[in-house]
């Protein structure tokens, strides 16, 4: 990587952009060499056998594979340029996992820490609530759950659970909740990200089910340019990572 180059995607723009939370300006995808708009991606699963693997589009070009072992002990995903995974772009580690949040690293190929997220594990009881972190592991915004597809996920949980105890023979109750748990994850959920109290990217699952998921990032009302684009394509990618898993 050129260390007078930190950005993974693109050339050095010559002319000067307002600088984001993290102190370097908002990083622009290229797909093919060329920019890409910025403000709109596509993430989708791309399922292999022991091992999860995402793609990230503009619609049209790839941007980037991110890849994990779904065995792994420790969360650690590599995200790469290319199908072929040649051309390593950055990593979302889990560094820490404490009884109450996890947080996860997010670094260049070089191993340069560009920021990160952590899941408060307590305020995602009833929704999903991430802090935005900075190269400090000093909050800076928030990734938020909406509450009304939140609640509606719970609801088929919980109706299924019902049912499951009602109808699904052995368990009784506790096995009929179990058997329903994660059948709400079918509803497609939305996530808003913001930094000082402005949305700056919204998250929309367009389906979860199986092993077929798909989500639009819409950074349209990052007007500012506050928010950083690899950054919140990590943020994706957990999002998406963590919906897919047994966790969710």
């Amino acid at each position: 990587m050129d260390p007078n180059n930190p950005n993974p995607y693109q050339q050095p723009d010559p002319q000067p952009q307002q600088p984001t939370v993290y102190g370097q300006a908002p990083q622009q995808p290229v797909a093919n060499g060329q920019p890409v708009a910025p403000n709109h991606f596509y993430i989708s699963q791309d399922f292999k056998f022991g091992r999860e693997s995402f793609s990230v589009t503009d619609g049209q070009n790839l941007i980037c594979v991110a890849k994990r072992k779904i065995m792994a002990v420790k969360e650690h995903m590599d995200i790469y340029r290319d199908e072929a995974a040649t051309q390593l772009i950055f990593t979302i580690q889990q560094e820490r996992a404490m009884a109450m949040s996890k947080i996860y690293d997010v670094a260049s190929a070089d191993g340069q820490k560009m920021g990160g997220f952590k899941l408060e594990a307590m305020q995602s009881m009833m929704k999903e609530h991430w802090d935005i972190l900075d190269t400090n592991d000093n909050p800076v915004g928030v990734i938020d759950q909406d509450t009304n597809t939140a609640m509606a996920g719970k609801a088929v949980d919980i109706v299924g659970g019902v049912l499951g105890g009602l109808f699904g023979g052995g368990g009784g109750a506790a096995g009929g909740m179990a058997a329903g748990n994660g059948i709400g994850s079918m509803i497609p959920q939305t996530f808003v990200a913001s930094i000082n109290n402005q949305p700056v990217c919204r998250y929309h699952e367009q389906m979860n089910i199986g092993v077929m998921f798909k989500m639009d990032i819409d950074f349209s009302s990052d007007t500012a340019g506050v928010y950083d684009r690899t950054l919140g394509i990590a943020g994706a990618i957990l999002l998406a990572s963590k919906h897919m898993s047994q966790d969710n």
